[in-house]
């Protein structure tokens, strides 16, 4: 049921957790910062007689109270993103339209809400609890968060800048196979053509069959703007009906198991030209050719079952049987250009194509007037020449190319905003934190400039340090990318995930990026005022 989305679904977990985990950090590193301001209050509880049990108990209550607020908003914004999520997710995607945030996805919003609460709530609270009652009291107004503290929050903080960098170059490596996968020669033109399936099994023979798509195609060439008609037994990338063969070339025996399988197609009338796949070598099929009651006795190669079956020289010219019958011999009188037929991320099959005009064939037209215009008037035409004919699926050859990549389309739509929303929570955590300790060194900062430093140095000295932990957390964010690289590499098409120029960019925006959220907190450690600094810490 599940198709090729099933191996998205791990790598969407993985957006998902890791959107989770900097929003995690980041609410540790928050809840560290506000303890250091609330040392005294803490130091004067446990001075009063409460047990370090109770401050924990306490903190701990703050923290759920806060995953709470937290999960209750993330259900509402569910709600109102899912319908996005319906309206833009692509409908090949299996039960995107049944999506509902119901009971099962309600509890495990509580659960985790419960969880990064207990986790992440638990470190502040415990550290907490350890103060010293007296020595905190005893200290005076000034509150520091001490080194643990603020190597705490430095750990915290790389780590996010790694998982963030993860997350970017995921989302990057797919945006670049999706450009090249959408962007890749496809063998057609299937811009202005247009397929309709037609229903024609209530008629008792093929010749019947046969002169009906002979009225249909005169009828369909009348129509406003169309430029060629066409029959086939299954237009590219719809996998209508679709069986190999194994030709035994003339000349060259071969046993069965040792002949190439190589794909048979049936076409008629203007088939090539209406899809715009170009000629190479030969010819194309003549009209006069087609036969009423079966199948024709010329047929025409793609470029890849030239290659297998006369390897040696050009094919057309060439002979083969194919099937139980060595006395049908099919002759090659042309050679067309590969096309991508059964998925665009798959490499064109070798592919023979047969003149023949059969029910339930498919009709593919290329017109120059408008589609949405020319669509009722094809169904009308359809009608004209036959009640009994049903038009079904009648759709541009653009739609259902888009339809192929739409499950693509979905997961990079998906990782990209994971991937932004991540970089914006960690903009936020990274200002947070370098924020609250220059706030806390301002006492250093005013005795520096009080002894000559300008506001310059400083600032380059707050942007040194963050950059120097943003770097750390890229190197590490790196590593992690070439270790998971294996499992992005089912997601993606023509690129490698561990392209050195899409990690080294993604790295480089990181770095930007978080030294952009650190210009503010810097320029204000440059602008302390060395009396103001120095009488408070007095």
């Amino acid at each position: 049921m599940l198709g090729h989305t099933r191996n998205a679904i791990p790598l969407l977990g993985f957006a998902v957790f890791a959107v989770l985990l900097i929003c995690c950090v980041n609410l540790a590193n928050l809840l560290l910062a506000r303890g250091v301001t609330r040392q005294r209050e803490i130091a004067v509880r446990l001075a009063l007689g409460a047990g370090r049990r109770r401050i924990v108990q306490r903190l701990m209550l703050e923290s759920l109270i806060l995953s709470a607020l937290g999960g209750g908003a993330g259900l509402v914004l569910a709600e109102v993103t899912l319908q996005g999520v319906r309206v833009f997710g692509a409908a090949n995607v299996p039960f995107i339209r049944e999506a509902r945030l119901d009971l099962t996805a309600v509890l495990f919003t509580a659960v985790i809400s419960l969880v990064t609460a207990v986790f992440f709530g638990l470190l502040p609270a415990l550290r907490l609890s350890r103060l010293a009652a007296i020595e905190t009291l005893r200290s005076g107004t000034r509150l520091t968060e001490g080194r643990q503290v603020r190597s705490w929050q430095r750990g915290l903080l790389t780590a996010q800048i790694a998982v963030v960098l993860v997350l970017l170059a995921s989302s990057g490596l797919l945006l670049e196979s999706f450009r090249r996968l959408v962007g890749q020669e496809l063998g057609y033109q299937p811009k202005s053509v247009i397929t309709v399936d037609l229903s024609t099994w209530g008629f008792g023979t093929n010749d019947e069959v046969c002169q009906l798509y002979r009225r249909l195609q005169a009828r369909l060439k009348m129509l406003p703007g169309v430029e060629a008609v066409g029959t086939v037994s299954s237009a590219p990338l719809t996998g209508k009906w679709i069986f190999d063969e194994k030709p035994q070339v003339v000349g060259r025996p071969l046993p069965e198991a040792e002949r190439p399988a190589v794909s048979a197609t049936f076409v008629a009338f203007d088939y090539f030209q209406a899809m715009g796949i170009p000629l190479l070598d030969g010819r194309l099929f003549r009209d006069v050719e087609l036969k009423d009651h079966g199948y024709g006795q010329t047929v025409i190669l793609n470029q890849s079952a030239a290659a297998v079956l006369f390897p040696d020289g050009s094919a057309v010219g060439g002979r083969f049987t194919v099937g139980s019958n060595p006395d049908r011999v099919l002759e090659v009188v042309g050679v067309v250009k590969d096309t991508r037929d059964v998925r665009l991320e798959e490499k064109p099959h070798p592919r023979f194509y047969w003149q023949y005009a059969f029910g339930g064939a498919q009709v593919v037209m290329r017109t120059s007037a408008p589609i949405a215009a020319l669509l009722p008037l094809v169904r009308d035409a359809v009608k004209e020449i036959d009640t009994r004919i049903l038009s079904q699926n009648a759709r541009p050859m653009s739609e259902i190319v888009s339809s192929t990549v739409a499950e693509r389309r979905f997961l990079v739509m998906m990782v990209t905003v994971y991937a932004g929303v991540a970089l914006l929570v960690a903009v936020v955590g990274v200002f947070g934190v370098i924020a609250y300790q220059v706030a806390q060194r301002n006492n250093e900062f005013g005795i520096r400039l009080a002894l000559g430093a300008s506001p310059a140095s400083i600032m380059r000295l707050v942007l040194f340090q963050v950059g120097g932990l943003v770097i750390v957390g890229v190197g590490f964010g790196i590593l992690l990318s070439l270790g998971s690289g294996q499992f992005l590499a089912s997601q993606l098409f023509d690129v490698s995930p561990h392209d050195p120029r899409m990690l080294g960019g993604v790295g480089l925006l990181v770095v930007i990026v978080s030294l952009i959220a650190s210009a503010l907190p810097a320029r204000r450690a440059g602008r302390v005022d060395p009396m103001v600094a120095l009488r408070d810490d007095g």
